[in-house]
């Protein structure tokens, strides 16, 4: 293990049922520090894994946030922690719009909710963007025009896209007026207030930038990786990366970040417009991607980061990661594989399973125990009509 060069924390990493949350304790335990991990459900990749050094159960704050904070201030008021850490969307939005009374226990390197909303909420983000002068896809807001007003102006086929959600679910596309005056209400009622994009046509790549600031603002480092293959086949989450060299997609992210005030980890997901060939922002994460093992795969250590940050630490920059470097998603890849007309001339190979550059989001030679979750846990969500649907329905028409 590495010895740390500082005196090592109590970490509480949050959402153990997240393959993303794997490389974040992995990383801290490696580096000395005392790792805790929560999740509700006792069947999770995070409990499964050798590296923490406990495991703690709350109340599931996707059913009942109440509860899931209330367990949360609970264990954070036992004083054993000195820095909490969530990962997925739903946590993260929690933890940071109560961040007042729990930083009353613990450090969060967690920006302030109404900064967190400029990033969850997709229409603040490109109403940023857009006055900043950012490139972004033909965005069309109904808070400004009617939807009528709207339907009469765009291009089509264009997209509605609810401002807060995740995994492209809600993500809807529609071919004629007609069609987006009929499911634009209908995709509100189900997942919120929604905002109008043209559609970009999906024949060049996607890519992901991954990016910690300091408190300052300033870049301390950044990750781009491409999607070279993602499900739903018309955009969504990825299903293989590649980690690639792409300065101009880094100066475009850093503007933007900087334009929202932000500080600590942000993901943002961007594309090819192979109309003129320009990057396009799609959107921000506020939270740890489900791909950032890429990351500390190529030589980038977020967690550590994150945690010095909380600390009020020098955070040292770290200029460069390795290029080339591949991370692939098995279960998703499998479906990419049965609804892709491309399945046998995919490049690289689909049939390439094996490879020094090749990694997997879950599998690991030293740490198999939470592949066997992830497996059992697919299965266990196979006979839930709930959680099938969560799964597999990506979008409104899906």
């Amino acid at each position: 293990m590495t010895v740390p060069s500082y005196s090592p924390v109590r970490v509480l990493v949050m959402d153990g049922r997240i393959q993303s949350c794997l490389p974040v304790i992995k990383a801290l335990r490696q580096a000395g520090h005392q790792v805790t991990i929560a999740e509700s459900d006792p069947l999770c990749v995070g409990f499964f894994s050798r590296y923490p050094h406990r495991r703690i159960r709350h109340r599931d704050p996707r059913v009942d946030p109440e509860g899931f904070l209330a367990d949360l201030k609970s264990h954070l008021a036992t004083g054993e922690y000195d820095v909490l850490i969530p990962i997925l969307d739903v946590t993260a939005e929690l933890v940071s719009r109560h961040k007042p009374e729990l930083e009353r226990f613990v450090r969060i390197p967690l920006v302030d909710y109404p900064i967190f909303m400029r990033a969850r909420d997709k229409s603040q983000t490109m109403k940023i963007a857009q006055i900043h002068g950012l490139p972004i896809p033909k965005t069309y807001f109904p808070d400004e025009m009617t939807i009528d007003e709207i339907a009469g102006t765009v291009d089509y086929p264009v997209l509605i896209k609810p401002n807060i959600s995740v995994g492209a679910r809600g993500l809807t596309k529609v071919k004629d007026a007609q069609e987006l005056k009929e499911l634009y209400p209908l995709v509100v009622a189900r997942y919120g207030p929604s905002t109008i994009q043209e559609f970009i046509p999906q024949t060049d790549l996607q890519y992901k930038a991954e990016f910690l600031l300091d408190k300052s603002g300033k870049v301390k480092t950044w990750v781009v990786y491409s999607k070279i293959r993602h499900f739903p086949l018309e955009g969504g989450v990825s299903t293989l990366n590649r980690t690639v060299a792409r300065e101009d997609i880094a100066a475009v992210g850093r503007q933007l970040l900087q334009a929202m005030d932000w500080y600590s980890y942000a993901d943002i997901d961007l594309i090819t417009d192979p109309r003129d060939g320009r990057i396009k922002i799609m959107e921000v994460n506020p939270r740890i991607t489900g791909s950032v093992k890429i990351c500390f795969e190529a030589g980038v250590d977020f967690a550590n980061m994150m945690v010095a940050l909380a600390m009020n630490r020098e955070v040292a920059p770290i200029n460069g990661y390795q290029e080339g470097l591949f991370l692939r998603h098995p279960g998703l890849d499998l479906v990419w594989f049965f609804k892709s007309p491309n399945r046998f001339k995919a490049d690289p190979n689909w049939f390439r399973c094996f490879g020094k550059n090749l990694k997997y989001d879950v599998w690991s030679l030293t740490d198999p125990a939470p592949f066997l979750a992830y497996v059992l846990a697919n299965i266990r969500d196979l006979f839930s009509v709930e959680l099938r649907r969560y799964k597999f329905q990506r979008s409104y028409l899906g």
